[in-house]
Parts: C-alpha cells; sequence; structure tokens
C-alpha cells in the first residue's frame, strides 16, 4: 500500500446504528426515515505533508448530495475544518477559498501555512437529501493524495512493459464554442469516460462541454477544479481520484493500467506542436522507447489533431506530479 495516497472504503466503516447511516451494497447511505447525517472518522496518521488533495467518489443527484470536510493535525493541534462543498450531480456545485490558523484550502488543495506539517487527517462526510421519497446519496471511498518532502517510493522496473498504448477516443477542447480555451481538465476526463464506454452524444454534440458544465467548479468559477473533475468521473460508478506521485516510473506502472491525466505547467514541446501553459490537463495514454530514448504518448485537448508524443524530458519538466487516475 501506497503511503503517500490514501484510501479509505466505506464498506470499513463502523456505523452506529443510533447514527441514521447504513452501509449498503458496500456504500454509505441514509436510512429510509433520514434526512441527513454526518459519518465522522477516526484519527489517520500520514507521513509528514505539506499539501494534501482529498477527492471520493459517491452517487448523487440536484437533490441527494454529498459533502466533504476535511481538518489536518500540525503543530500539536487540529486545524478547523474546511469543506469542499456540498457536490450533487447535476447541480451548480461550487467551493470557495478557506482559511484558518494554521491551513487553507485553495480550489482543489489544503496547504499548511508557515512551511510547518501534518501529521494527521480527519473528516467528515455529510449525505443530504431533499425529502424520504429522493433516493439517498451513496458514498463509496475517499482518497487523499499526499505531497510529502523528501519522499521517495520506489517501481521495480522490471514489472513495466517496453510499451504501453491504450486506444482512447480522442478530443479537441479548441472546437468548443466560447468555454474550449479553458476546459482542459474536463476534456482530459470525458477522454477517460469514453475509454470506459461512455457516450454522452445525446447530451451535447460536444460531450467535453456537457462534461465540462457537470464538473465545474462554480464557486471558483473555474473547470479545472481536480477534485470536482475526479468526483464527476467517479458519478459514473467509477473509483475516480486525484493522485500524486513520485517519478516517472510510477507514472509508467499506472500507463500499464490505464490511461492517466497530467497535471502539467511549462512550454509543452511535441511532435505536432510548441506552446507554453501556465496550467494544462493533458491525457497520457502510453508511452515506447524510440532509439531508446522514452517518449510518452499523450492525446492533448490543446493540439488540433489531439494525438502527440512527448520526450522523457518534458515530462519531467512541465508534469506537476499529480494526476487523475481511474482503478480498473
Amino acid at each position: 500500500m501506497k503511503q503517500h495516497q490514501i484510501f479509505e472504503y466505506a464498506q470499513n466503516y463502523y456505523i452506529n446504528e443510533s447514527e441514521n447511516l447504513l452501509i449498503n451494497n458496500n456504500k454509505l447511505c441514509l436510512k429510509d426515515n433520514s434526512l441527513m447525517a454526518t459519518f465522522k472518522s477516526q484519527e489517520i496518521k500520514i507521513l509528514p505533508s505539506q499539501k494534501i488533495v482529498a477527492s471520493w467518489g459517491a452517487l448523487t443527484s440536484e437533490d441527494a448530495t454529498v459533502e466533504v470536510k476535511v481538518q489536518l493535525y500540525i503543530d500539536d493541534k487540529w486545524s478547523d475544518l474546511v469543506s469542499y462543498g456540498e457536490w450533487g450531480f447535476g447541480r451548480k456545485n461550487g467551493t470557495h477559498f478557506q482559511e484558518n490558523q494554521l491551513m487553507k484550502l485553495d480550489e482543489d488543495e489544503m496547504i499548511v501555512l508557515n512551511k510547518k506539517i501534518a501529521l494527521a487527517i480527519k473528516y467528515e462526510v455529510t449525505l443530504k437529501r431533499k425529502d424520504e421519497k429522493t433516493k439517498s446519496p451513496e458514498f463509496s471511498f475517499i482518497s487523499f493524495a499526499l505531497d510529502i518532502p523528501n519522499y521517495q517510493y520506489e517501481i521495480d522496473q522490471k514489472l513495466l512493459p517496453c510499451e504501453v498504448c491504450h486506444d482512447v477516443p480522442r478530443l479537441c477542447q479548441l472546437v468548443v464554442p466560447e468555454i474550449g480555451n479553458s476546459i482542459c481538465s474536463p476534456t482530459t476526463i470525458t477522454m477517460m469516460l469514453k475509454y470506459h464506454g461512455l457516450d454522452f452524444t445525446k447530451y451535447d454534440e460536444y460531450e467535453h462541454r456537457y462534461i465540462a458544465n457537470i464538473s465545474k467548479d462554480y464557486g471558483n468559477n473555474i473547470f479545472g477544479n481536480w477534485v470536482y473533475c475526479t468526483v464527476a468521473t467517479s458519478s459514473f460508478n467509477l473509483e475516480a481520484y486525484v493522485a500524486r506521485m513520485y517519478s516517472i516510473e510510477e507514472l509508467m506502472y499506472h500507463l500499464s493500467k490505464g490511461p492517466v491525466g497530467l497535471s502539467v505547467r511549462g512550454r509543452m514541446v511535441s511532435n505536432e506542436k510548441d506552446y507554453t501553459t501556465k496550467g494544462h490537463l493533458l491525457l497520457a495514454i502510453g508511452y515506447k522507447y524510440i532509439n531508446g530514448k522514452l517518449y510518452f504518448l499523450c492525446n492533448d485537448p490543446n493540439v488540433n489533431n489531439v494525438y502527440c508524443e512527448y520526450s522523457e524530458d518534458v515530462i519531467k519538466d512541465t508534469w506537476r506530479y499529480v494526476a487523475y487516475v481511474i482503478n480498473n
């Protein structure tokens, strides 16, 4: 088990019968007569971390929501809770900047203040629905991606295939009217969803515009909130989460299982386009060696032809070591 990627699954929760909650089909749900209830976790000890991203999987609706709140143990005391907002599929969901004496929530990242470190996590999950006739939200898991100073995670390279390429439908963000220049993140997750067999053409001729509106953070007015993009993806009963990785080899390991969304920043030089970005998401679909040099095969939504190949050096220079992953 990775120490830099924490998972907790609802199927393992201990639920007191008086809490108006139950576990049904391995998911945390409201009891039939309950409109709102909160699950509170035990303390989770972690390696010393400076930044943490929470992401989770839940089935929700406009009238049945999930709200995740998190607090960190810093300087021998617990921080105040910060909230990722009340999230429901089809709603105009939003979070907002929050700061207390010990940490802040800036869009998707919880950041420890004053160069200090967090040593533990506690969280709360609040399930809520409009009335008893409304189907309960269903919460399945939560994950925490940890930014740990001076940490290393080794991958046995002998376990890695020599070459990987997943057949992923290609979508270009630039063709979408009005919002095309700002939907790299939802375009990336739309390609991941289509890879898993989903189709959204009945909702919009531009499938990535449909997903962009579902995953948008209306509080910060952005399409690129990492957490909201993976929560939207998990809304289709997939285990999607924000990951932090610690090496190119770890990325290669995940690519051996399926495509991976990459958060990048800097100059992107490929066989198709040369551009510089202050923040961008693209989909790595595999890798291969050309004359002994490693290249990553990508569906880049900012490239007209979408498919391109980035050298290992470009990825090392631009990748923020944050990724979108869907467990198979």
